[in-house]
């Protein structure tokens, strides 16, 4: 099978996206109100409303990786868990590295990330034209 190379992503803005909405998707998990509206809503620009479904599933994917809930950062830091995902959606092999993590679990978690990594890439190659920078 090929290796498959990901367009580097504006580390800053991607990781930024990527804390904001985990820590949406968490706040609307632990409210109890609807994610995916949530999250649609708190995505900004028009191709940045489109990562909703596969920011949701990488997100699921990870809880279920870490057989809990992560923990969310501060305003001021980001929470060792969301470092970790920072680096999981940066680094391709890393979540080879998951300790504990199922191996058909672990499959559907490289799937995901996978799948983050191609639409970040997508929403953020146009970003002179409604991309995902606000």
């Amino acid at each position: 099978m090929p290796t498959l190379h990901f367009p580097d992503l504006n580390p800053g803005a991607a990781g930024d996206l990527i804390t904001g909405a985990l820590r949406e998707w968490h706040d609307a998990q632990q409210t109890g109100r609807p994610v995916m509206p949530h999250l649609f809503a708190s995505l900004h620009g028009p191709h940045c409303a489109l990562l909703a479904p596969v920011l949701h599933s990488l997100f699921r994917f990870y809880q279920a990786a870490l057989s809990r809930a992560p923990v969310i950062g501060r305003s001021e830091g980001l929470s060792d868990d969301e470092t970790l995902l920072l680096a999981l959606v940066s680094c391709p092999d890393l979540s080879r590295e998951m300790p504990d993590c199922p191996a058909g679990l672990a499959l559907g978690f490289d799937c995901a990330l996978c799948s983050a990594r191609i639409m970040l890439a997508r929403a953020f190659e146009d970003q002179h034209n409604g991309g995902c920078l606000h």
